[in-house]
């Protein structure tokens, strides 16, 4: 069977001091750093990239979600410790010129923005 490695977490014990590394999807978090997080520096396809058990109704990647009667096809990418997992769903935002250099999240009364690991598509 064929299966795509997500991420490795190693324990090695072999000396008196264990060591422990990771990397990917199991990569340790540093627990002082922001875990989600968003510069709003660029809006993304939703299928860009994989939010595991967001689906499509086509397919295993989604395209597209509804949040409230509004259909979210973009995606802001989380640059916290989450990661990609975490990356909001927005539908109707606009990127605009921030305050103090950047971008900044322009929303409106149509405005959608959520992260499926949290809600509101769950009860997390």
């Amino acid at each position: 069977a064929q299966y795509e490695e997500a991420g490795i977490v190693t324990i090695d014990k072999s000396s008196s001091i264990t060591d422990i590394s990771s990397s990917g999807m199991l990569e340790l978090l540093d627990v002082d750093s922001d875990i989600i997080s968003f510069d709003f520096e660029e809006k993304e396809p939703i299928d860009k990239t994989q939010v595991l058990g967001l689906r499509g109704s086509e397919s295993l990647i989604a395209t597209n979600v509804t949040i409230r009667g509004i259909l979210c096809e973009e995606s802001i990418p989380n640059i916290g410790a989450f990661g990609a997992q975490y990356n909001a769903q927005v539908g109707n935002i606009a990127l605009v010129e921030g305050r103090n250099g950047g971008h900044a999240a322009k929303f409106h009364a149509n405005s959608r923005m959520g992260i499926y690991g949290i809600g509101p598509f769950s009860a997390g």
